[in-house]
């Protein structure tokens, strides 16, 4: 029997498959971000969710 796959997500800048939990959180009063620990790289949480993000 196959164990459930950990969830990645792929950077957008630097496209490094990174397990979820180590993503650092970061917030402002108005939006929560995904910090990349490869990259730096800082994206909006809710495009992820929502499948609206567009890497620029």
């Amino acid at each position: 029997m196959m164990k459930n796959p950990t969830p990645h997500l792929n950077c957008p800048s630097c496209h490094t498959p990174v397990v979820l939990d180590r993503y650092d959180r970061a917030c402002t009063a108005a939006n929560n971000y995904l910090v990349c620990p490869e990259c730096g790289y800082a994206f909006l949480l809710e495009g992820v969710l929502n499948g609206t993000f567009e890497p620029s």
